[in-house]
């Protein structure tokens, strides 16, 4: 009876420790990702790290530069639960403009229109994924329209190789001067470094593009790239029409 209490007690303690040790781990990767440079065009913030035995919040800030106007910042709000083998991260991103927030819940018909959930493991991998759901809008002059998005992405933390794909199964837009409709694109990627300095192999593939340019159209299908971001070998395959 002891010798079961005490294997009892010694498995809750490693777990424990397990435990604390994963939250530990996650908020070290956090404030190294943060304290890193910033690519160009994109800069990101930590804001603050709440650290809990459990539990903790994360508050951080990301700004994309568009063109040379201003730039556009979302405020992201992550819950980080902490387990004896792994931590995961559920974050809701919105903007710091409350009119992109308006149009963006026009568009897609909720506030909760991108949602992200990662896990990190014991080992230091990263594993993850970041939805965009449907939307349309509709007026006298325009009309857009897509399905859902899908990112996918997975990271070491050792040496921040990894790889990502990006689904996305329908995008129209329409005015009345073009038209542009997208099916089916697809883009994947193998990096070494989260740098995009840096060497890459990607693919990039659409199985239908179509274009109304005022008078002109163009049909474009099973259109696809691929080589390595260095070494500028791209290949077409199947343009026609």
């Amino acid at each position: 009876m002891k010798k079961g209490l005490s294997a009892a007690f010694i498995v809750v303690i490693l777990l424990l420790l397990s435990t604390y040790f994963m939250g530990e781990k996650v908020q070290k990767e956090t404030k190294k990702f943060f304290t890193q440079q910033s690519e160009k065009g994109i800069s990101y913030k930590l804001i603050n790290y709440d650290k809990g035995f459990f539990a903790s919040r994360l508050k951080s800030e990301i700004t994309v530069q568009v063109d040379s106007g201003p730039g556009v910042t979302f405020i992201i709000d992550t819950l980080i639960k902490h387990y004896p083998y792994k931590a995961t991260l559920s974050s809701q991103v919105k903007f710091t403009s409350a009119m992109l927030n308006k149009k963006a819940k026009q568009y897609f018909s909720t506030s909760q229109w991108l949602s992200s959930e990662m896990q990190v493991s014991l080992l230091g991998t990263v594993t993850g994924d970041v939805n965009i759901v449907s939307g349309a809008y509709k007026s006298e002059q325009e009309k857009f329209s897509n399905k859902a998005l899908s990112f996918n992405y997975s990271l070491n933390l050792s040496d921040y190789s990894g790889a990502f794909t990006l689904d996305l199964a329908y995008f129209n837009a329409e005015s009345n001067s073009l038209t542009i409709q997208l099916e089916n694109l697809f883009l994947s990627s193998h990096f070494n470094t989260l740098s995009i300095r840096e060497s890459s192999q990607y693919l990039f593939r659409v199985q239908d593009i179509r274009s109304k340019i005022k008078n002109g159209n163009f049909h474009i299908k099973d259109f696809l790239i691929k080589g390595d971001s260095k070494a500028s070998k791209d290949g077409l395959n199947n343009l026609c029409r």
